[in-house]
């Protein structure tokens, strides 16, 4: 009887471990995707409210008008797509293309908040956040100041007074707003 037991436990544990060999390992679980937004500004009273905020010529800009957007689309361009990854700011541009990283010219780097975006650069580039729906950079707020043609530059408010040439210039938040169909562009630098 303890010969016929042991007998069936070693073959139960050897059939047990032979399964376990044999059985498949899990797939990985997938990279998460990162979220498409777009950016749409908010300042109530300010004729720039609950405009789009879009790329072009290696910047970024609000109301800027239709002639002067300039971007190569894998569709039908309906407003300039964004994602964080690494607390790093990108421009949209498929899922497995480069992306263009936007980069602020604090006065660490002898700037004023400008934001540009080039594929390599020496501003900073980490510290992008979203939170409660807002994106904001190193905690910070967005200024748009006026320009001639009636839209508006946008930089990140890096604690300097933005001056010269009468530009207005006025801080404002900027709403982050998912992007469930992004089309992939690239925009230009220059």
């Amino acid at each position: 009887m303890q010969l016929t037991t042991f007998t069936i436990l070693a073959g139960a544990a050897v059939a047990s471990v032979s399964a376990a060999v044999l059985a498949p390992e899990p797939e990985p679980a997938p990279e998460p995707a990162f979220q498409k937004f777009s950016l749409t500004a908010v300042l109530e009273d300010a004729p720039f409210n609950n405009g789009s905020i879009s790329a072009s010529k290696g910047k970024l800009w609000l109301l800027l008008p239709a002639n002067k957007e300039d971007a190569q689309c894998d569709g039908e361009y309906q407003r300039t797509t964004f994602f964080v990854d690494a607390e790093q700011l990108l421009l949209y541009h498929g899922d497995f293309d480069s992306h263009q990283r936007i980069f602020a010219n604090s006065p660490t780097y002898g700037g004023w908040g400008s934001l540009d975006y080039f594929n390599n650069s020496d501003g900073e580039t980490r510290d992008w956040q979203v939170q409660d729906s807002r994106l904001s950079f190193n905690d910070q707020d967005w200024v748009a100041c006026s320009e001639d043609d009636g839209s508006y530059s946008v930089f990140v408010d890096a604690g300097q007074r933005i001056t010269g040439g009468g530009r207005l210039c006025v801080p404002f938040q900027a709403a982050v707003v998912n992007e469930t169909e992004p089309v992939s562009c690239e925009y230009t630098v220059q």
